[in-house]
């Protein structure tokens, strides 16, 4: 029989054990084992006090004064900390959710049951964001009573004064921590550097470092907080997201969102994230002067300039990517106009100025390095399945569609230079005519060229598949007739319109109501066919003119009834039609290149003239990645155009935009 005296006097010393202790024990290892072993520490030596736990075997527990109530695995190790605890007398009601408030901080406020695993979507069910997301991403499991402190295999806890009710999983670390309680952290999660952290989840591969106080909060995969000083209460960390320095309260931060300077943010509902905030950001007025009960809701991709100042309640759900400038104070109100420059008050009017539509027609580069940018930085592979949305997709198209309506319908006043208030969609801004007249052709272009890029794949396809094939031009054009003329039994296209209203009817209704917008996982429009479906309604609402002049279509198509006739068909019409659209394509595409470039080489000109040797440190318009892949793509969309008219022996024309007619053949790239 083993004397195991001698292997128990080299695993456990210099410890008191009270209360229930189980030690597991490995087999003696090997002479070979003990000198490659030598020089680290391994068993349980110089602990002030062990109180009812499990050791499982080849565990490390060293220089700790109290560990109680706790399972620790195999290779897990706890090092030189001060006091482990769960509850006074081992029963406790700490569970796998935590109850978070966010929005209004008192006086009301959204609070929610989070668990460790939700996602956004979840998130966005459980505050009533989402409309058809009929269940949770994962089946609820129920609420897990947590017996005990857990610490896994291949994690560890290294020199923290204060620990109570900890769940490590496999991978992850405490080190170096102030004081962490009622905290779970999945794989290769971790807290350190004095950092204060309390009834907080973090995911995978998320951490919270540099002396960061953060409590009652859930950081999603690959979410970060710090370096530098943060201080986190009642918030929602989104996939990818980054806080340093600043503080958030009361707040749900949607993926890819950047707050790396000293900021403020205070009840900011932001679900989808993908923005920016800049340093001396102030976006946290939520008192009136009798309770913190007001709050902010955000649209996808906002950029909070330097120092801006936000009054509550505001609005910016329906105004995606747009840029509040440095310095801008905003009232409480509702914008409705995506991708806009909201700059502050130089007026008489006292009135911040907005330019709707501001990136897509002066800072398209910023769009299109954005849409590579999020699909680079999405390290958070458990989320992937729905954070990897496109910047334009249907539901953006909706909301410029709607706003460029509310343009349109403006009414000018007795100085036209400044349009009146009672625009839909501005808030409490000015609008310039300029600006107005900006705004439109920047929504124009873009719906535009989203519809016709769905065209130029759609007849693409149909020539690749009938490669070779004689009677390839007969087949797009059969195509053609079907997806755009109305004839007996042709209930199709009806269809298409009518469904195409209904959607546009609910954009309109949702921004006039003060709900939240469709959001990108929830969108009905999943598929190729449902995309194509939507663009080719698009293509019948916003190039209605070019069917009624070439084919006399009514000039505003709504239902089947104004689309053209079989009659209407001369034997060219179909084909023609398809060299209008795509001729407008290329002019689309080139043109967008062209203001790419010219928006970044906007900023080398004023660099070079302004700072010493600007133009040797920086990259130009012109050797700039992101620009060099817009203007091969343009190139590429040229292509195709030219092979699809070629097998109806039609070659390309360039297309004059203010007159709608056709002209000789020219390349502009």
């Amino acid at each position: 029989m083993m004397d195991w005296s001698n292997v128990l006097e080299n695993i456990i010393s210099d410890s008191t054990l009270d209360g229930y202790v189980v030690i597991g024990v490995s087999p003696p290892p090997s002479h070979d084992d003990i000198k490659e072993s030598r020089g680290e520490i391994k068993g349980i030596h110089k602990n002030g006090m062990i109180y009812n736990c499990i050791l499982e075997p080849d565990c490390v527990l060293y220089d700790n004064t109290i560990v109680s109530y706790a399972h620790i695995h195999s290779n897990a190790s706890i090092l030189h900390c001060g006091v482990l605890s769960f509850a006074n007398d081992g029963s406790s009601d700490w569970t796998d959710e935590i109850s978070i408030t966010l929005g209004a901080e008192s006086g009301g406020g959204r609070s929610i049951k989070a668990q460790v695993e939700n996602t956004l979507i979840d998130i966005c069910h459980k505050l009533h964001m989402s409309s058809t997301t009929p269940k949770p991403t994962k089946a609820p499991h129920g609420v897990l009573t947590i017996p005990m402190n857990i610490i896994s295999s291949n994690s560890y806890i290294r020199s923290t004064p204060t620990l109570q009710c900890i769940y490590l999983s496999s991978g992850s670390y405490i080190n170096s921590a102030t004081s962490v309680s009622h905290s779970i952290l999945l794989p290769h999660s971790s807290i350190s550097n004095s950092s204060t952290v309390s009834h907080t989840f973090l995911q995978w591969n998320a951490s919270i470092s540099s002396s960061s106080f953060v409590e009652e909060s859930l950081l999603m995969e690959h979410s970060h907080i710090g370096p530098s000083s943060s201080i986190i209460s009642n918030a929602i960390l989104g996939p990818d997201v980054h806080v340093s320095a600043g503080e958030v309260h009361a707040s749900l931060l949607g993926p890819n969102t950047n707050a790396h300077h000293q900021s403020l943010i205070i009840g900011l509902l932001w679900p989808l994230g993908r923005g920016n905030v800049g340093y001396g950001s102030n976006i946290g007025s939520n008192h009136t002067g009798r309770l913190p009960d007001q709050e902010n809701a955000v649209g996808e991709g906002i950029f909070w300039g330097l120092s801006c100042i936000i009054k509550y309640p505001l609005d910016l759900t329906y105004s995606p990517y747009s840029i509040v400038a440095a310095g801008a104070a905003l009232d409480p109100q509702r914008i409705a106009m995506p991708f806009s420059l909201i700059l502050s008050s130089t007026s008489e009017v006292g009135k911040n100025e907005i330019i709707p539509g501001w990136l897509l027609q002066s800072s398209p580069y910023t769009i299109v390095r954005s849409e590579t940018k999020f699909q680079q930085r999405r390290k958070a592979k458990r989320h992937s399945f729905y954070t990897g949305w496109k910047i334009i997709r249907p539901s953006v198209v909706n909301l410029c569609y709607m706003a460029r309506q509310n343009l349109l319908m403006k009414h000018a006043g007795e100085n036209d230079k400044t349009l009146p208030k009672k625009v839909s969609g501005i808030g409490r801004n000015s609008l310039t005519e300029r600006s107005q007249l900006m705004g439109i052709k920047a929504y124009t272009d873009m719906i535009q060229r989203y519809a016709l890029r769905g065209l130029l794949d759609q007849t693409k396809s149909l020539v690749v598949s009938g490669d070779g094939d004689s009677d390839v031009s007969v087949k797009v054009d059969a195509w053609l007739s079907r997806e755009f003329f109305s004839f007996p039994g042709n209930e199709e296209i009806k269809r298409c319109i009518e469904s195409g209203n209904d959607v546009l009817l609910n954009t309109s209704s949702r921004m006039s109501n003060a709900s939240w917008p469709v959001l990108p996982w929830e969108e009905e429009i999943q598929k190729v066919d449902d995309l194509w479906h939507h663009q080719r309604f698009i293509i019948q609402k916003e190039l209605s003119s070019l069917l009624q002049k070439h084919l006399s279509i009514p000039s505003n198509p709504s239902s089947a009834t104004s689309v053209a006739k079989e009659d209407q068909i001369d034997g060219r019409s179909s084909p023609f039609l398809l060299k209008v659209l795509l001729s407008k394509l290329v002019q689309l595409e080139t043109d967008f290149a062209a203001r790419v470039y010219k928006s970044k080489h906007r900023d080398d000109i004023r660099g070079k003239n302004t700072v010493p040797g600007y133009e040797k440190y920086h990259v130009g318009a012109s050797d700039d990645p992101v620009i060099v892949a817009v203007q091969k793509e343009a190139k590429r969309v040229e292509k195709d155009v030219v092979d699809v008219l070629r097998i109806f022996s039609m070659s390309l024309d360039e297309y004059d935009d203010k007159s709608g007619e056709m002209g000789r053949s020219r390349s502009r790239l």
